[in-house]
């Protein structure tokens, strides 16, 4: 849905048509008219996407497949990043549980940085500069955190 914020009026609305696994770009042309085109996607659900501050062609998205992607819109790609799995136990050490990953966050202030969260009790922090080399399965995060007696 596209609404005009100052007549609190909908401009646009348009079915979707269930693509909850595909990520897609729609662009509104001066005539009205809607045009959409993958850009990728995930084997679940998007849950959420979360644009780079100072970047507006960049912009990340997570699901319920455990992986992270980024996207460009200058280059219409998509990259895979990583894949995310849950603690084992306090030391930090994974298993191969699939997580569901609900949201993804960048901080404004700091925007290598992002921010999961998923199913597990766990919010991990990761540096997107550290990760030049992405690798499926790489579990390179910068801090996680989890409150405290649980």
């Amino acid at each position: 849905m596209l609404w005009n914020v100052a007549s609190k009026a909908l401009v646009l609305s348009y079915d979707s048509g269930g693509h909850a696994r595909n990520v897609r770009l729609g662009q509104v042309a001066d005539n009205g008219n809607l045009q959409t085109i993958e850009l990728g996607k995930h084997n679940g659900r998007v849950h959420k996407l979360a644009v780079q501050p100072g970047s507006p062609h960049m912009f990340y998205s997570c699901g319920e497949d455990e992986f992270v992607q980024r996207f460009d819109l200058r280059s219409n790609s998509s990259t895979k990043l990583f894949c995310c799995s849950t603690f084992t136990g306090t030391d930090n050490l994974f298993s191969s549980n699939i997580l569901s990953l609900n949201s993804i966050i960048i901080d404004p202030r700091h925007p290598n940085y992002f921010y999961l969260g998923d199913c597990d009790q766990y919010a991990r922090v990761y540096d997107s500069g550290g990760l030049r080399n992405f690798s499926m399965g790489v579990r390179n995060f910068f801090k996680n955190f989890r409150p405290r007696g649980i």
